[in-house]
């Protein structure tokens, strides 16, 4: 939600996540039944249309080649990729050119009051 709401506010910036990946799969017309693993969750769900290309992961092999050489603003929302050094260490190598100024943000504690009524809006639409 955080996120959205950050993506909202700066236009310019490409979100690159797993839920990014399907909501772009979406809107190209794939279609994916619902998820059926336990494990799957909104910070990595599970990738399960049928298609070899993405059940594999394939298209984020692709992502992780292509966009280090095309500079652009990213935000790389992986909750627990960026919570483990290792990961974190492995995101920032691929973004290591000129063109990118690498910047962590780490959001905790009492919302603001204008995220929670946007949250509380959000609620009260799903429920109607």
């Amino acid at each position: 939600d955080w996120l959205d709401t950050f993506l909202a506010a700066h236009p310019d910036y490409v979100e690159l996540s797993d839920r990014k990946i399907l909501e772009w799969a979406a809107a190209s017309g794939m279609w994916k039944p619902k998820a059926t693993n336990w494990k799957a969750s909104n910070d990595k769900p599970e990738f399960n249309f049928g298609l070899p290309g993405m059940d594999d992961l394939s298209i984020q092999r692709v992502l992780k080649n292509v966009t280090p050489v095309i500079p652009r603003n990213y935000v790389v929302m992986e909750v627990k990729s960026n919570l483990l050094a290792a990961d974190r260490a492995e995101v920032i190598q691929r973004f290591s050119g000129p063109s990118f100024k690498k910047t962590a943000l780490v959001v905790m504690g009492e919302p603001n009051d204008a995220f929670k009524q946007l949250q509380l809006e959000k609620v009260l639409k799903e429920k109607q």
